[in-house]
């Protein structure tokens, strides 16, 4: 009964993993991520830090990426975790992967791999010990988009730690590598209640400004504590206090 129950709940949240790659066959022109001034700094590895009825399922190709240095996912290996759904269901005792590069939670079930179709229905989904969300976000070009993020520090304001891919071709001017790698980057993200997220910018005034009618609170705040905006605990500290300001 308990596997009929979690079949129905997924049913409605998960498609099949295809190879996406075969929709564009041939095609190299993957989106590269610029710097643009923001703070995000590049992962050395893994570890690092400091719908289709489930009957359909098929499993991935990764033969696209044969011969690529690094890896397309936070963590290679499943990790077991438990999903949270707006509705409040949970999912527990189940398996979990994110795929950065094709910005998918991929899911582990009855010998198939799945990614979740409806993100949007999850209020969180906890791996090891990282929660992660998905929300709206203002991208690069000023346009709305959606993405999976880490909350790094809660509250009705958080602060998010958003997981990107640059591919980098072998040989690509200035690189000098000798086979086609993943890049990991990281950047940080700040959310205002439901409102999108934002992100951090390096300059001190264009920090503070994101900070609403609280932009001077926030500068003497930094000032008073010598706190680095560049710094994650430094930027933990600038989050919470300024959630104490809107309670």
């Amino acid at each position: 009964m308990k596997k009929l129950i979690t079949a129905i709940i997924l049913s409605f949240l998960i498609f099949p993993v295809i190879n996406i790659l075969a929709q564009n066959e041939g095609n190299k022109n993957f989106k590269k991520i610029n710097d643009l001034s923001t703070l995000k700094i590049s992962e050395e590895s893994d570890n690092n830090y400091s719908r289709n009825e489930l009957s359909g399922a098929r499993k991935t190709s990764m033969d696209d990426f044969a011969g690529v240095e690094g890896s397309m996912y936070l963590y290679n290996a499943w990790r077991e975790g438990t999903c949270v759904l707006k509705d409040g269901s949970e999912l527990k005792n189940h398996k979990y992967r994110y795929n950065i590069y094709f910005q998918q939670m991929q899911f582990a079930f009855e010998g198939d791999t799945l990614a979740f179709g409806a993100p949007e229905q999850l209020e969180k989904l906890c791996i090891d010990n990282k929660t992660f969300i998905y929300s709206e976000f203002i991208d690069e070009e000023n346009e709305k988009a959606n993405s999976f993020f880490q909350i790094i520090e809660d509250g009705e304001n958080k602060l998010l730690l958003r997981r990107t891919i640059n591919y980098k071709f072998k040989n690509e001017t200035g690189t000098g590598l000798p086979y086609d790698t993943f890049i990991k980057q990281i950047s940080f993200y700040i959310k205002k209640g439901d409102r999108p997220a934002e992100i951090l910018p390096y300059g001190k005034k264009s920090f503070v400004k994101l900070f609403d009618n609280n932009h001077d609170k926030i500068s003497i705040f930094i000032k008073k504590n010598k706190l680095n905006i560049r710094n994650i605990t430094d930027m933990k500290k600038i989050i919470s206090f300024y959630n104490t300001l809107n309670e």
